[in-house]
């Protein structure tokens, strides 16, 4: 089989996707090495951003409910 680089679209339809998944798009840049077999994960970086900046959303929307309901005393129609 030819690398996928060389393969026409319509060659390339007709691989299936479980092969697919398996190869590289393109060479890896020089002193990079491929790993399909642990890849690295950086999901557990995109939950703590998330979680984080969360809970900084929900302080600063609890901040301005107590400004306008207590402080103020008067919802506007942007609330």
């Amino acid at each position: 089989m030819a690398s996928p680089e060389s393969l026409s679209p319509g060659e390339l339809a007709e691989i299936p996707l479980s092969v697919l998944k398996n190869l590289p798009a393109l060479q890896p840049p020089a002193g990079v090495e491929s790993n399909f077999v642990n890849p690295e994960d950086r999901g557990y970086l995109l939950n703590s951003v998330a979680t984080v900046l969360f809970c900084l959303m929900v302080c600063l929307f609890a901040n301005r409910v107590y400004t306008k309901l207590c402080i103020v005393r008067k919802a506007g129609w942007d609330d």
